[in-house]
């Protein structure tokens, strides 16, 4: 009777200890959201290590029902995907160690569209993968913009592609830029007085996908992706 006691105690404190996982997710598992159907939307879901050592964690797109129309890509800590990937695709993070903080940043933009996405990525330590849980983004893409609102606060780029330089125009003034290389990495900035559209000297930044940001006085207004050619 002892020795039976004894294993089914051994195996509670065995299996207490394999449910636990080696992160967490924050600040939740699942963002249900209503995004500009005419705008980049971005939705960050972030990973904690609670391991006490070097984390590397694995994901893998487990479902994606967003419209094929729509434009967007999905990144995480030390990669992007460049596009909304299709279900098995898989990929690994940089590795996460001490207060470094993990993540899967979903990016997407309608295009116009309307209708309902869902985003489904399962992410697991590379050295145990059973330790895992999933990641959910919900999102909706309303018609709410009536016909004499449709032109407020809209943004372009042009030329696309760019080559030197590139105009940014909106309907609304705005101060300052800053542009985004794929991996999410500020590689512009420019603060100016109020305007309606100002040109951006691309310098010395390689050809690739690119994100501009334009704000006025601070307030995120509107992200438009461009390209630059070589």
């Amino acid at each position: 009777m002892k020795n039976t006691l004894f294993i089914l105690i051994a195996f509670f404190a065995f299996s207490t200890v394999n449910a636990q996982t080696s992160f967490m997710l924050f600040p939740n598992d699942t963002i249900v959201q209503d995004i500009d159907p005419n705008a980049y939307t971005e939705l960050k879901i972030e990973q904690k290590n609670l391991s006490g050592d070097t984390l590397i964690l694995g994901v893998e797109i487990v479902d994606n029902s967003i419209n094929l129309s729509w434009d967007g890509m999905v990144c995480i800590e030390g990669a992007c995907f460049g596009s909304i990937p299709v279900v098995g695709t898989t990929n690994q993070m940089a590795p996460l160690i001490g207060s470094l903080k993990g993540y899967v940043r979903l990016t997407v933009n309608p295009l116009g569209g309307f209708g309902t996405g869902t985003l489904r990525v399962r992410v697991y330590d590379m050295n145990n993968p059973t330790d895992g849980d999933t990641c959910t983004w919900i999102v909706n893409s309303l018609n709410t913009t009536s016909v004499e609102d449709k032109d407020v606060n809209v943004a372009f780029v042009y030329p696309n592609p760019a080559y030197d330089i590139v105009s940014v125009a909106t309907s609304s003034l705005f101060n300052s830029i800053a542009v985004f290389d794929i991996q999410g990495k500020k590689v512009l900035y420019s603060l100016f007085e109020n305007t309606n559209e100002t040109s951006v000297n691309l310098g010395e930044l390689k050809s690739g996908v690119y994100f501009v940001k334009t704000y006025a006085d601070g307030l995120f207004m509107e992200t438009q992706k461009f390209t630059i050619s070589e």
